[in-house]
């Protein structure tokens, strides 16, 4: 019987009346409060700077006012992360730089490029395009905190486990991966984040993988930084990669759909208004009100379909952002750059 087989099994055992805990994910600590001011009516101020074997001249980092709002610095340190310093983490390149080909964000979307310039917060995205075997990215120096789309990396080193250990996924493993994915149950993840060993085991399987732009929280799955071209890369593999066996790769796949159904907005909310027959549009969404401001990020896929006609080529996306004044504004941003991301993507 089929992990997929299981699963279906194990969804129609579930009582009706079963409730995520849903968002926000359990932490242990919130920062202390930031002022943070909203940008988009404030003068643009951009860094910009050179980064070695990075293909295109330039690329933009973190809006240097959200910067100085938050306090960060590049020589912050990534083991506390509960102050308020480090609501966003700048990582040194050693631990943001990926082993592909990396292009700046407005060479796939200038649009999408300026969007997010004139966008207040911080942002960090990342768009894989399988076709291009390329990696699109704003500010990938730049951790910040995945809120529930940590379940996507817990999900993914579970499965992964699996695998290592040569065996199919236990009853219990599935009676915790779709409630956790599907319906953002927090204990769930929370089961399986401790199962998996904390931060330690979820480091050993990133290390495994080659995956650098994410920094795990030692005790609070929530906390847990990310770049969203670390996280972009890491789906995609999953996606267009041998990450996964075909197997455990459908079980990712369907969960993170039915995840999308669950959800009013996100990464894959363009797609959806317009998806062809045939095309996968999956996603997850977490946010967390910090006291730094609200947190609101959005990973996801969109497949090429098996008729004639496709949305958009195929690609995986993750967009993650923080400090921003309302919940509202974060979701903004994210719904506001998947839209651009995928109009640029349009069959060509």
């Amino acid at each position: 019987m089929s992990v997929v087989m299981v699963a279906a099994i194990l969804l129609a055992m579930v009582p009706g009346g079963w409730e995520s805990s849903g968002e926000p994910p359990v932490t242990i600590a919130v920062a202390p409060r930031v002022p943070v001011e909203d940008s988009r009516d404030a003068p643009l101020a951009e860094s910009v700077m050179a980064l070695p074997d990075f293909e295109g001249d330039v690329v933009s980092l973190v809006d240097a006012r959200a910067a100085d709002a938050a306090g960060a610095s590049e020589a912050s340190t990534v083991e506390d992360l509960d102050g308020p310093e480090n609501e966003a983490v700048h990582l040194p390149e050693d631990r943001w730089h990926l082993p592909l080909k990396m292009r700046p964000l407005s060479q796939l979307s200038p649009e999408a490029a300026r969007f997010v310039a004139e966008r207040g917060g911080s942002i960090t995205a990342g768009v894989y395009v399988a076709q291009d075997d390329a990696l699109y990215v704003s500010s990938p120096e730049l951790a910040l905190p995945m809120a529930s789309v940590a379940k996507v990396v817990i999900m993914l080193a579970a499965l992964d486990r699996a695998e290592v250990e040569g065996r199919p996924l236990t009853a219990w493993e599935l009676e915790m991966l779709e409630p956790m994915v599907v319906w953002s149950d927090n204990d769930a993840a929370t089961y399986l984040w401790d199962d998996l060993g904390g931060a330690a085991g979820v480091d050993a399987y990133l290390a495994k993988q080659g995956v650098a732009g994410i920094v795990t929280h030692p005790y609070a799955w929530g906390d847990s930084r990310a770049s969203g071209p670390a996280l972009a890369w890491l789906l995609g593999r999953m996606a267009f990669g041998d990450l996964l066996s075909t197997e455990h790769r459908e079980l990712a796949v369907a969960l993170l759909e039915r995840a999308a159904l669950e959800q009013s907005w996100g990464v894959a909310t363009a797609a959806m208004g317009d998806e062809p027959e045939g095309a996968i549009v999956a996603s997850k969404d977490g946010w967390y009100p910090a006291d730094a401001g609200w947190r609101a990020g959005s990973v996801g896929l969109v497949l090429r379909g098996i008729g004639e006609t496709v949305g958009s080529l195929p690609y995986s996306i993750a967009v993650l952002t923080a400090q921003n004044p309302l919940l509202d504004d974060g979701i903004a941003t994210v719904d506001g750059l998947a839209a651009r991301i995928y109009s640029a993507l349009a069959p060509r």
